[in-house]
C-alpha cells in the first residue's frame, strides 16, 4: 500500500509540538549551538533569515534572541505550529520573530534575494524526492548574493544496542521509501549525504560542505533523556502508518514498541546519532566568496 499524506509522518498535534521543542533542546545542547559547524563571526552579515520548516518556533526564537538587529522569520506548512510559534513569540516578548503558513512544495512567497540566511531541518518525511531540487532551487532565487544555505538532517541510521530499536526504524525508513518521502526514489540513493550536497552544487551554489556531528545517546549521556523522550513520541506517532503499509501487525508493533523502550531505558543502552550540516553560499557577482570558516567536527 503507498501513502501520500506527509502529516502521517509529521502531523500537526500537541504531542508533536512537545517533541519538537524536545528536539530542538537536544540538538542545540549535544551539538554546541544553533548553527553547529560553523562560527557564527564567519557567517554573512545577518540582516535577514528564514527557517524553512520551522515547526513551533524554536530556532527562530533562539535566532532572533541571539541577533536582535535580525529579523527573522519561519515558515511551516501546519497551522498549529505556526499558531503556537506566534504565542511563544508573544509570551516571550520577541518582536523581531514572525511566523507564517507556507507549503515548501510550492514557490516560496518571498521577493528574489531577501535573506541573508536560510534554515532548513531537512524535511524528509515532507518532501518527495523530486521536490528536493525545486526547492533548493527557490532557496538560491530568495537568497541574497553571499547568502547562507544551512541543512541539517537528522533522519539518518541512529547506531544502538537496541534490536527493537533497530528493526522500528528499518520499518520507519520502509513506510517513508514507499510513500516516496526520501531524497532519492533509487534504492541505493537515499543517503541526503550523496545527494543533497549534488543538488546545491547544481542549483549553483558554491563552497558546499558536509559536516557530521555524532551525538552521544548512552543510558549515561546527558543526552539520554531528549533521545528517550523523542523516540518514544515518534513511534508511537507512526503506528498508524506503519499498520497502514502493511509493514507489521498490530501484535508485532505493540511488542516491538515495549520491548524498545525498555531496551533504552537499560544502564547497558548505547547509542550514537550521526547528524548531518550540509551547506553552501549563493555567488557573489564577479567575486569568489571565501568558504565560511567551520568547527572540527564532534
Amino acid at each position: 500500500m503507498q501513502m501520500t499524506d506527509a502529516s502521517s509522518f509529521y502531523p500537526d498535534t500537541a504531542v508533536e509540538v512537545a517533541r519538537l521543542i524536545n528536539l530542538d533542546r537536544l540538538l542545540t545542547t549535544a551539538m554546541g549551538g544553533i548553527l553547529p559547524g560553523l562560527l557564527e563571526t564567519n557567517l554573512p552579515n545577518l540582516h535577514t533569515v528564514l527557517d524553512l520548516g520551522c515547526g513551533p518556533g524554536s530556532w527562530v526564537l533562539d535566532i532572533a534572541f541571539d541577533h536582535p538587529e535580525c529579523e527573522v522569520a519561519g515558515v511551516d506548512v501546519r497551522q498549529k505550529m505556526i499558531e503556537y510559534a506566534w504565542a511563544r513569540a508573544r509570551t516571550q516578548q520577541c518582536f523581531n520573530a514572525s511566523f507564517g503558513v507556507m507549503d515548501m512544495t510550492q514557490p516560496l512567497d518571498f521577493s528574489d534575494n531577501t535573506f541573508d540566511l536560510i534554515h532548513a531541518h531537512v524535511p524528509v518525511g515532507v518532501f518527495h524526492g523530486d521536490d528536493w531540487v525545486s526547492l533548493i532551487s527557490e532557496c538560491m532565487r530568495i537568497l541574497c548574493p553571499g547568502g547562507l544555505l544551512y541543512l541539517i538532517d537528522t533522519d539518518r541510521v541512529i547506531e544502538t544496542n537496541s534490536p527493537a530499536f533497530a528493526r522500528l526504524t528499518t520499518l520507519l525508513r520502509q513506510a517513508k521509501r514507499l510513500a516516496g518521502y526520501c531524497v532519492s526514489s533509487d534504492e541505493g540513493m537515499l543517503d541526503s549525504s550523496l545527494i543533497l550536497p549534488q543538488l546545491l552544487h547544481r542549483a549553483g551554489f558554491q563552497h558546499v560542505r558536509c559536516t557530521t556531528h555524532f551525538v552521544d545517546v548512552s543510558d549515561e549521556a546527558a543526552s539520554w533523556a531528549d533521545f528517550f523522550h523523542n523516540t518514544e513520541m515518534i513511534y508511537s506517532q507512526v503506528q498508524p502508518l506503519l499498520l497502514a503499509a502493511e509493514l507489521v501487525t498490530r501484535k508485532e508493533i505493540n511488542q516491538l514498541y515495549t520491548q524498545m523502550l525498555i531496551e533504552l531505558y537499560m544502564q547497558s543502552f548505547t547509542g550514537r546519532w550521526p547528524v548531518l550540516c550540509i551547506y553552501g553560499t549563493k555567488p557573489v557577482s564577479g567575486e569568489q566568496r571565501p568558504a565560511p570558516d567551520t568547527k572540527h567536527d564532534t
